[in-house]
């Protein structure tokens, strides 16, 4: 409605809410352009060029508003326009950190010279701060001055106070944001879960109960002392499997001579021995200083014990055709792909001297006789037929082969795995739904993670797990049973991709279709033979095998639930075992912190092995991490920016609207 004018209060063309509601709208249209829309960019266009649109409509009808009124409210106006301008202030600062945008304006400053980062990262905390500083107040102005929409006067002060209210809170917000930043910076973790020491595994239970010899446990601690008391905790538990194990205790300072035998000189110290030979943990004598310890103690126990008790087993990596190096990462101008440290760490832990082989160490007339398994980790270049002849024959003879591949390197060991009845796929796999973020654009469709595994040995903790434990693979192939393969081994495809998944043969991370269409890939394949050649009848098992056995554990019917465990018997006969995965990354440093890439290694060693009594479960002590999909973490994140900030203000806008009527009701 028309208001009629007076020197103060004069007739003007748009109401408060004409202005601002656009003014918001286009923000908001603005950011779901950069925020929530990727592709396609015309699309993106049009929502940046509508939302401009509409900031400035609302600017020029505010101008207008502020050049028509006077006194306290032109005052007011004002300063509502002048927050609509701190707005599109923080817009521009928005643009600027956006890379192409800094580029030229650094260019056009003659600040080209100075490290674009560092430029970029300021922006990005200062354009948020500028943005809140201008709607909160924004906000809060308008709410004071629609209240006096009517009023023949309009109170400034009490627009100002609004103003100063709003700003308070922004800058709250803000420094909220810059005490995070500022911690993240300089990170400290204080670990307040730690409740003593965990119960034994299943792993190191069934060690001990196949002791046929003493081992012993030796701590040397006070009799009052709160770590011996966690010690004990863990190791009178497994006294129980076995009467072979025996736990004692001294304190190195009344027993200074025991102590010298076994290479003690201080309490804190936990000797294990077995025979002749001991192994040393030092521990901690306060439970400050032992924490750390006595959270891995069940893995500290299990690597000693396998140290001491099993015969040391030989893990070869083969070298000299571009594998991963498990030393360290390579340089970007040698090799930049991620190492295999983390491998090395496990197959240590198992009790696993790690070596080369290459063709110096003779690959190309026999694979070592003490070689326990052999792992082919992302070749770049092919094998010489001898070295392929060496590798056939070792798996012939039982061997244990562990291979992974990668989609960019094709080599001929492709075709020595055809021939046990498993064909890689070197075309990589994208999924726009299920994947992890890593660099915020389409490359991260090919960075896949599954929770999608079969009942087999090699993957049983991951398919009992499945809610919570993920493999992450950074760009991984495919797997498929190879046509008109007369080989009797056995092949159970243990991993499958998530569902909604595509082959891009064109590597432009867009589904084209119909040469590309969306379903699920097998990952990994544990295959297994008879040495010396198992009867042609297992062949029909392993085809019914291949075409089943790798559904996900609520996939799969119980027919091909009992397929996958008899393709894991061998009737007590001796036989090779290999296992072949799909994406090499997924056994790198990058991702083998992952609990479900861990397990993915650690029991695929173990299935390798399997019959085998000496072989652990070392544990890992890295956390889980949770893996959603890109509309999980869109949803999550601004419904935890948003809807729950809106929430508990509504709340407290409704409690003061019932206590002010309830008041009125007592006054009338």
């Amino acid at each position: 409605m028309a208001i009629e004018g007076t020197r103060e209060h004069p007739r003007w063309l748009f109401p408060a809410l004409a202005c601002t509601l656009p003014y918001l709208a286009g923000m908001a249209l603005i950011f779901v352009a950069e925020r929530l829309v990727e592709t396609p960019a015309a699309a993106r266009s049009a929502l940046d060029g509508a939302g401009a649109a509409a900031i400035l409509w609302a600017i020029l009808a505010r101008f207008v508003n502020w050049a028509r009124s006077r006194g306290d409210r032109a005052s007011v106006e004002g300063k509502i326009l002048a927050a609509y301008l701190a707005g599109v202030l923080s817009l521009l600062l928005y643009a600027a950190q956006l890379e192409p945008v800094g580029k030229k304006l650094m260019v056009l400053a003659g600040l080209d010279s100075l490290p674009l980062d560092r430029a970029r990262t300021a922006l990005r905390v200062v354009w948020p701060i500028v943005w809140a500083s201008a709607i909160f107040p924004l906000l809060f102005m308008e709410a004071s001055y629609a209240s006096m929409a009517r009023a023949s006067r309009i109170e400034r002060r009490r627009v100002s106070f609004s103003a100063a209210s709003g700003m308070a809170i922004a800058w709250l917000a803000a420094s909220l944001f810059l005490i995070n930043y500022v911690a993240q910076s300089y990170n400290r973790k204080w670990d307040l879960s730690f409740d003593g020491t965990s119960s034994p595994s299943e792993g190191a239970r069934r060690l001990v109960s196949n002791l046929t010899d003493t081992f012993q446990v030796i701590a040397f601690y006070p009799e009052v002392n709160e770590v011996r008391e966690a010690l004990f905790s863990y190791f009178d538990d497994l006294r129980g499997g076995s009467g072979h194990f025996q736990i004692r205790a001294y304190d190195q300072v009344l027993e200074p001579k025991i102590a010298k035998e076994l290479g003690v000189n201080q309490n804190g110290a936990v000797v294990f021995r077995f025979g002749d030979k001991k192994e040393v943990a030092r521990v901690g004598l306060s439970l400050a200083e032992a924490r750390a310890q006595l959270s891995k103690l069940d893995r500290t126990f299990q690597e000693k014990f396998l140290q001491l008790v099993s015969a040391k087993k030989v893990a070869y990596f083969v070298a000299g055709h571009g594998e991963r190096s498990f030393e360290e990462y390579g340089s970007k101008e040698k090799d930049s792909r991620a190492a295999l440290k983390g491998l090395k760490s496990i197959l240590r832990g198992q009790n696993f001297e790690v070596k080369v082989l290459g063709l110096g160490q003779g690959l190309a007339m026999e694979a070592p006789e003490d070689a326990s398994v052999i792992l082919v980790i992302d070749p770049t270049e092919d094998f010489l037929p001898e070295e392929l002849n060496a590798l056939r024959r070792y798996l012939n003879r039982g061997g244990r082969l562990w291979v992974a591949l990668d989609p960019d390197h094709s080599t001929n060991l492709a075709g020595l795995l055809a021939e046990y009845g498993v064909r890689f796929v070197a075309a990589p796999l994208a999924n726009e739904s299920y994947y992890v973020r890593a660099f915020y654009n389409k490359a991260d469709r090919y960075n896949l993670y599954t929770n999608r595994s079969s009942s087999h040995a090699s993957v049983s903790t991951l398919s009992r797990n499945s809610s919570r434990l993920a493999v992450v693979m950074m760009k991984t192939g495919s797997l498929e049973k190879a046509e008109g393969s007369a080989s009797p081994a056995r092949v159970v495809m243990t991993l499958r991709s998530m569902a909604m998944t595509w082959s891009d043969a064109d590597r432009n991370m867009d589904l084209d279709p119909p040469g590309e269409e969306k379903k699920v890939f097998d990952l990994a394949a544990a295959v297994s033979m008879p040495v010396g050649g198992a009867d042609q009848a297992g062949g029909g098992k392993a085809e019914a095998q291949q075409q089943g056995a790798a559904a996900a554990p609520g996939d799969q019917s119980p027919a091909q639930e009992q397929e996958a465990k008899d393709a894991e018997k061998t009737d007590g006969k001796p036989e090779m075992r290999m296992i072949v995965l799909a994406d090499a990354d997924a056994l790198s440093d990058q991702v083998i912190g992952n609990l479900g890439n861990y397990h993915l290694f650690d029991e695929g060693l173990k299935w390798l092995f399997e019959g085998e009594k000496l072989l652990g479960d070392v544990s890992s002590e890295q956390d889980v991490r949770i893996l959603h999909t890109r509309e999980q973490d869109v949803w999550r994140f601004y419904g935890t920016i948003f809807a729950v900030p809106l929430v508990v203000l509504g709340v407290g806008v409704g409690y003061n609207r019932l206590r002010a009527r309830s008041r009125r009701g007592r006054t009338g």
